[in-house]
């Protein structure tokens, strides 16, 4: 990280963001790996981080979180294997709940592959990896110790020790029972892994051996017995071969091993890797943050690139857990804001102290940072975030005694640093641009510095108090612009609501007052301002108080809009359940009817065979005959049976809910659509498969909502047909395309692409579309070729060729199912 770098992510306070995050990590390698995250070098990289924080996000929505737990570290394991030298019980058990992890989240991403392809190649885990865990499984127990049952030889060695053991105690319980009146306890004490008698001092005679040993006291000595000291000997032996026998076992299973190492080291490192990913999601999904896609750059690398911010309700992530807003306490909620910036553009916010400018002008930086990084941003999804080469920030106080420099001269230093590396690829943040000086030269060189940063094509946010500058932004400065945080004088408090376009005030006297300041001091400073800044003050305060009822009028009209649709989204559902009440009751009389005719037709074949007399028989033929009539409506479509079938019956959707996008159910076709125009004369164009078509609104239905189980449900048999008729019946069809049935493969390996094809296409099939969108882009060709041959092969297509030019052309393929 350059001097720069190191600056920024003081300033921007960048290891306190990353610790929070980490705090969500269960292993601490995962968390030192998040401690130590920064802007990668290229966008293609940082894509690719967010592509993946995105997945692990996508997983937590659906309630499908990554299963992390502690894993040990097996580093070392790894390289005695390199080097051919025989691991320990212990950590080959530790490498068995290394396995144990790292094939839980293979098999876990395989589960999900729709919504984590990167994450499921990132977390592939070797499959001979399997067997290596069944045989440590087999030789190693949960505490790591040898297990009997590792080897013939090993199990004979402990049953001999186990057998020499017994002979011992047996020994020495009779010792202690002999000389129970010259020891000095009845047990057995170990000394230099031989067994001994505690023998008081003064007996000793009366127990002849071999002295090992004396308490601290001298009061015992520890003495073998001759009789205990053969058998010592021989456990020493036994114990020599058990332990032979165990490094023998070990030393067969670090040899299996060793060509392991390698893939035993990704298995861990895709533990600690999943554990990242994880810990970011859940950072992400508590501050509701969002992974984002990089704005696309120029087409023609002959233009310079003009990277821009658009974002949409930007929070500041270190304000997410509830953490007084800019130092204000008692305030815990954190205000979304809308900010824009673009290269060559400079954003002067103004307005009170302590109002939250310093908050916007780093979430800028955080923002661009954050997404640099592969972290989510806690913006709206629609936001756009360009790519910068570099955030510059100078943000709060930093003298240099040592230099001899004050905050100003420090502050113009590093001004002139700036200016030397700005470009139309730089974002610069600035704190009171040019403060601490004489406010007219001050605002003087504000300008000009200002003026060149733009000319340099950089973007730049400052924050200011200067009147100068705020009229540079209000003129016809084309590339300067102004915004403002809000105050409200009622309550005496600011919005910390950023608004784009107009200047704010600083208004320092009602601050003062607000911390402390007496009345009637602030009333005498405002009497000595000039009578035009007072007028101009007066105007600000008007304005800023028509804005803030504007803003609150517009809270107030989205509140009641979710309502609404909170009320009718209710409504829908009980629509539904009073359906779902009328199905149930007329299923139960179809099931009594059903059962009712096949009782009286069990009676007519009972009576058949009991008559003889033509006449009767005669009479039971016409009974027959009045039964089936009777069983008509139920057996061959009748009205219960109709009724049953009808999608969600009766009501009509009203004219307001008939917007693009809805889905609705045609009836007379048996199959659902989509609304792509509203009402005109009563009539709409549904698009229904890949058919579009113009049908009276009054035909249409709300979608029957899916059941439980009815995924499992009986499907008809498909009709049989000819290759020839369904190329011909889907050459006749024209696909729409839209979002859910297009596949972007743009930037994927080819292999990687070709497994999210088959994925895709699995998908459309469950889904019933008819055809499919996949888009390879251009590029080598390699991607477009091996999609299309790849196609060819699948027997699900039916044929393929490349789009039409309004959906993209060449660059796209689509596929008929």
């Amino acid at each position: 990280m350059n001097a720069f770098a190191s600056k920024t992510a003081r300033d921007l306070q960048w290891p306190e963001l990353l610790a929070r995050v980490a705090r969500h990590a269960v292993n601490p390698a995962a968390a030192d790996e998040i401690l130590q995250l920064v802007p990668q070098p290229d966008v293609a990289r940082a894509a690719a981080a967010q592509a993946r924080a995105g997945e692990a996000l996508a997983l937590v929505a659906r309630g499908a979180a990554l299963p992390i737990a502690a894993t040990p570290e097996i580093a070392e394991l790894c390289n005695l294997l390199e080097r051919g030298v025989a691991g320990a019980g212990e950590q080959f058990r530790d490498a068995n709940r290394v396995i144990d992890q790292a094939r839980r989240l293979a098999d876990h991403t395989l589960q999900h592959a729709e919504l984590c392809g990167l994450l499921r190649q990132d977390l592939w885990c070797e499959p001979q990896l399997d067997g290596l865990r069944d045989r440590i499984a087999r030789a190693i127990d949960t505490s790591g110790a040898v297990l009997d049952s590792a080897s013939e030889g090993l199990r004979a060695a402990r049953r001999a020790l186990g057998r020499i053991r017994e002979q011992l105690h047996e020994a020495s319980n009779q010792l202690l029972s002999r000389h129970k009146d010259a020891l000095s306890g009845q047990y057995l004490a170990e000394r230099g892994g031989r067994f001994v008698l505690p023998v008081k001092a003064e007996a000793q005679s009366h127990v002849p051996g071999m002295i090992l040993g004396s308490s601290g006291s001298g009061v015992t000595l520890y003495v073998e017995p001759r009789e205990l000291s053969e058998l010592n000997n021989r456990v020493y032996v036994a114990e020599a071969e058990a332990l032979r026998e165990e490094a023998k076992v070990l030393a067969e299973l670090s040899a299996s091993a060793q060509t392991l190492a390698p893939a035993l080291r990704k298995a861990a490192s895709n533990c600690i890797a999943a554990d990242r990913w994880a810990a970011i999601a859940r950072w992400a999904d508590l501050g509701e943050c969002w992974p984002v896609v990089f704005a696309s750059t120029h087409a023609d690398s002959t233009q310079p690139d003009s990277p821009k911010l658009e974002l949409v309700r930007m929070r500041h992530p270190l304000l997410l857990e509830s953490t007084p807003v800019d130092g204000e306490p008692g305030s815990t909620e954190v205000v979304a804001n809308d900010l824009s910036l673009c290269a060559g553009q400079c954003l002067m916010i103004s307005g009170p102290n302590a109002g939250g400018k310093t908050v916007a002008l780093k979430c800028l930086g955080l923002a661009v940072w954050l997404a640099q990084s592969g972290l989510p941003v806690p913006c709206a999804p629609k936001s756009t975030i360009g790519w910068f080469d570099q955030v510059l920030t100078d943000i709060g106080d930093e003298q240099s005694i040592s230099r001899s420099l004050s905050t100003f001269s420090g502050h113009v230093t590093r001004l002139a640093d700036y200016l030397a590396a700005a470009n139309q690829r730089t974002l610069i943040l600035l704190d009171e641009i040019a403060g601490g000086t004489d406010p007219d030269e001050g605002s003087a060189l504000a300008v000009s510095v200002l003026g060149a940063f733009v000319e340099r094509g950089a973007a730049v946010a400052t924050t200011t108090h200067y009147e100068r500058l705020k009229r540079l932004g209000a003129g016809e400065a084309q590339h300067f612009v102004n915004a403002s945080v809000g105050f409200d004088f009622e309550t005496m408090r600011p919005t910390f609501r950023l608004s784009l376009g107009v200047p704010g005030q600083s208004s320092a006297l009602a601050v003062a007052e607000r911390f402390g300041i007496p009345h009637a001091l602030v009333q005498k400073a405002l009497e000595l301002l000039p009578r035009e800044q007072q007028h101009q003050r007066e105007l600000l305060e008007k304005l800023e108080s028509e804005r803030a009822q504007l803003s609150a009028l517009r809270r107030q009209a989205e509140a009641e809009q979710q309502q609404q649709l909170r009320l009718g989204e209710k409504l829908r559902h009980e629509v539904e359940h009073a359906r779902d009440r009328e199905r149930e009751r007329l299923q139960r009389e179809a099931a009594a009817l059903t059962l009712e005719v096949q009782e009286a037709r069990a009676l007519i074949a009972r009576a058949k065979s009991e008559l003889r007399a033509g006449a009767l028989l005669a009479d039971v033929a016409q009974a027959e005959r009045l039964v089936n009539e009777a069983a008509t409506p139920i057996t061959l479509h009748g009205n219960l049976t109709q009724a049953l079938s009808n999608e969600p019956g009766g009501e009509q959707i009203a004219e307001e809910l008939l917007v693009p996008g809805l889905r609705v159910y045609v009836p007379h076709l048996e199959s659902e659509g989509e609304l792509v125009s509203q009402p005109s004369k009563g009539i709409v164009r549904v698009s229904v498969g890949g058919l579009k078509m113009s049908i009276p609104a009054e035909r249409l239905r709300l979608p029957r909502p899916v059941k439980p189980g009815a995924r499992g449900a009986a499907k008809p048999e498909p009709r049989r047909r000819s290759k020839a008729s369904a190329t011909h019946e889907t050459s006749s069809l024209l696909p729409v395309r839209t979002t859910s049935n297009t596949c972007d493969l743009r930037g994927m390996r080819v292999e990687a692409g070709l497994d999210t094809v088959d994925s895709f296409i699995d998908r459309m099939l469950q889904l019933g579309e008819p055809a499919a969108f996949i888009l390879h882009g251009h590029g080598t060709g390699a991607m477009k070729d091996a999609v299309r041959k790849h196609l060819s092969d699948r027997r699900q297509v039916t044929r393929w060729e490349p789009a039409s030019r309004e959906d993209g052309g060449d660059a796209l393929t689509v596929c008929w199912l």
